[in-house]
């Protein structure tokens, strides 16, 4: 079965808005109390936001934009510029386990399947309880020919979200189906080279037995010419 490209999963559009930063809470607003108090501007608290929180807020915006990029060229198959864009994220954002799977779908989709279970294999160990990346692990290493851990991959991600009906009867099944053709082609093939190699050993008897017959009659021969020889001296 050919792997479908596609998206299983996607960062959630208002991923900047999950976590408000401290200094936007309610209990770190100034109070009212305080509004005419001469007030000092610690340097150290302006260097800290101007080069800590800004900052990271600027690299998750652009990672964003950036995977959003990238998922849009995938989409219109143009898969060299997607992983450029999302190469780019993840140098802003390098804990981000979803640009990793997706990148390993698009390199699958390349047939880089070396770097696409690279890949998906970092993508896991970002997140080891994320189903979706030891699914499309388990896509690379179909693809790669490791049939065996291939099943191992699936059957992890069955374990994570057992309720996804598409690894049961696609994944897994195709699995399965490559697992049982492979163990069949290697009975198969032990076959073969085991009944190549009796013919072998028939082959090398009849040989060895042609040739100790030869030997004989050699022997016999020389033996005849020398008590010839021998006769002859004596006449």
């Amino acid at each position: 079965m050919a792997t479908a490209f596609g998206w299983k999963r996607k960062l959630p559009q208002n991923l900047l808005g999950r976590k408000r930063a401290a200094v936007f809470d309610d209990s770190n607003q100034i109070d009212d109390n305080y509004e005419n108090e001469p007030y000092e501007e610690d340097w150290r608290v302006l260097l800290f936001k101007r080069n800590g929180i800004l900052s990271i807020e600027d690299n998750l915006a652009k990672s964003k934009r950036l995977e959003d990029e990238g998922v849009s060229l995938a989409e219109q198959e143009r898969y060299w510029e997607a992983i450029t864009r999302w190469n780019e994220a993840i140098g802003l954002t390098p804990k981000n386990e979803k640009l990793q799977e997706m990148k390993s779908q698009v390199l699958l989709e390349l047939h880089e399947l070396f770097p696409a279970i690279e890949a998906a294999e970092k993508a896991v160990s970002l997140n080891p309880c994320w189903f979706v990346a030891y699914q499309t692990l388990g896509r690379a290493q179909i693809g790669y020919g490791d049939v065996e851990m291939g099943v191992k991959s699936f059957s992890k991600a069955i374990h994570l979200n057992p309720d996804e009906l598409e690894m049961w009867t696609e994944d897994l099944r195709w699995a399965w189906k490559l697992r049982d053709q492979k163990r069949q082609q290697e009975k198969e093939n032990s076959k073969r080279n085991s009944k190549t190699t009796e013919k072998d050993k028939e082959v090398w008897k009849i040989y060895a037995a042609d040739l100790g017959s030869e030997i004989c009659q050699n022997d016999e021969e020389q033996i005849v010419t020398s008590k010839c020889t021998q006769q002859s001296l004596v006449t």
